[in-house]
């Protein structure tokens, strides 16, 4: 693999990084800590792992929710992060 190629994957990597950790970030400070703590208890992590990992897992959910023009309820949002955290086979999702 050519340098060129070593930092420009290096590049894509760290730029992908930032920006889960910026979306866990953000979904974490959403989530009322009730919430969190009920659902991270049960999966037995930490809340800002389990934020990290609903990033990674529901990454065109997580691009609406936090796309600049987007306008959603907190209501809305806890919907659906309640609804993607237990699976449910009947999930319509708001945003």
């Amino acid at each position: 693999m050519s340098n060129y190629t070593k930092t420009t994957l290096t590049s894509h990597l760290e730029s992908t990084n930032t920006i889960l950790e910026d979306f866990a970030s953000r979904l974490y400070i959403l989530i009322p800590m009730g919430i969190l703590t009920h659902y991270s208890d049960q999966q037995k992590i930490k809340p800002s792992v389990m934020c990290a990992d609903m990033i990674l897992k529901n990454s065109a959910w997580a691009d609406r929710l936090f796309d600049a023009d987007s306008q959603f309820s907190l209501e809305d949002i806890i919907h659906d992060f309640v609804e993607l955290m237990t699976k449910d086979e009947h999930f319509v999702p708001r945003i």
